[in-house]
């Protein structure tokens, strides 16, 4: 700093003395004079004929020289009077080169390097995530002209980009090492948690779970951690994972089935609706009132009413093979009874009467 200020505080001297010097010399001084390259204020005499008026020249010059308003100590440009009465020429000084500006300085050598560091940066959309989830990763980097994925992927990338990583079982560390062609590079690497899967249960229940003919049941289920349920048997078709379904009027018991699953795990289960069925069965008979084989019966006919000697309805089943029968009647008790005919039409007395309630 010292030796900057000097330079900085001595400059106006060296401009006045080589202004001083210029003006000498060019007052007509002939080309044979000699100027030494020595100290300001150091001289020597010139040779040759036209030495007076360079001298005269020289004693206007340096009677015209500004006063220094450096605070360095100035050294006079007066030349001592010569014995021999030959005026001696001042030495020229020539000015200190210019400061350097600042803003058109070069560039440091370590801000050069620094803008061609090899730079990567690697970012996951997601770092915790449950089994089967997707990610999707991205990454740039700067100064580089390739990239290579290691740990949880693998291969050549490109200088920037994204990739899908789907389906996701496992935790896993990503790195990704990208390299200049001189061989220089950086790392950078994310970590992506899979958390593991949480047990699947599933509740399904039919209410009622048994019903009389043409009543209807209602199926409720609700499947714990679960991302799908397929419905199966006497039921299809996906289903949410917590809902209801009527069953409608049912005819005969049904068994439904739930599949519920997630990325990791399937669970299944069933429930069943019965239908509560009244059947009336009977024994074909063997032989006629006669004691002959019964062997050309044609059918039966089924009676039913109110009360065991009435008879309210009947049916005919014109199929001597059939012995039994479910009644499809409204809710009540009623007696039953059954008879048998022939080819002929010839009917028989008609069975022991029961009662059945079909409520």
């Amino acid at each position: 700093m010292d030796s900057l200020s000097s330079v900085l505080m001595s400059r106006p001297l060296c401009f006045a003395a080589a202004l001083c010097v210029l003006t000498a010399c060019g007052g007509g001084g002939s080309s044979g004079s000699a100027v030494s390259a020595g100290s300001l204020g150091t001289s020597h005499s010139a040779s040759g004929s036209s030495a007076a008026g360079s001298a005269a020249s020289g004693t206007t010059a340096a009677a015209s020289t500004p006063t220094p308003t450096s605070n360095t100590a100035a050294t006079s440009n007066s030349t001592p009077a010569d014995p021999s009465g030959t005026a001696s020429t001042p030495s020229p000084v020539p000015a200190p080169p210019p400061a350097p500006d600042p803003a058109q300085a070069p560039a440091s050598t370590s801000a050069a390097n620094a803008a061609k560091i090899v730079s990567v940066s690697l970012t996951a959309s997601q770092t915790q995530i449950e089994v089967g989830q997707t990610v999707t990763l991205n990454w740039q980097s700067a100064n580089a002209s390739s990239c290579t994925a290691s740990g949880g992927w693998s291969g050549s990338k490109g200088v920037f980009g994204t990739q899908v990583q789907a389906s996701l079982k496992t935790s896993s560390d990503y790195w990704l090492s990208c390299t200049d062609v001189a061989g220089v590079g950086a790392m950078a690497g994310v970590s992506v948690t899979v958390r593991p899967a949480k047990p699947l249960r599933i509740d399904f229940k039919a209410e009622p779970a048994t019903v009389s003919k043409s009543e209807q049941s209602v199926l409720t289920w609700t499947a714990y951690d679960a991302t799908r349920c397929v419905s199966r048997n006497d039921w299809s078709g996906d289903r949410p994972v917590q809902g209801r379904f009527d069953t409608g009027a049912l005819t005969k018991s049904m068994t439904y089935t739930l599949e519920c699953s997630n990325a990791e795990l399937t669970e299944v289960a069933t429930v069943s609706v019965g239908v509560k069925t009244l059947s009336i069965e009977w024994q074909a008979p063997a032989l006629n009132e006669d004691g002959s084989s019964a062997v050309d019966i044609a059918g039966y006919r089924v009676y039913w009413g109110a009360g065991p000697d009435t008879a309210d309805g009947s049916v005919t089943i014109n199929d001597s093979r059939q012995t039994s029968w479910q009644p499809d009647l409204p809710r009540g008790k009623y007696y039953f009874s059954v008879t048998a005919f022939d080819q002929d039409g010839n009917e028989s007395e008609p069975s022991k009467t029961v009662l059945k309630d079909l409520s």
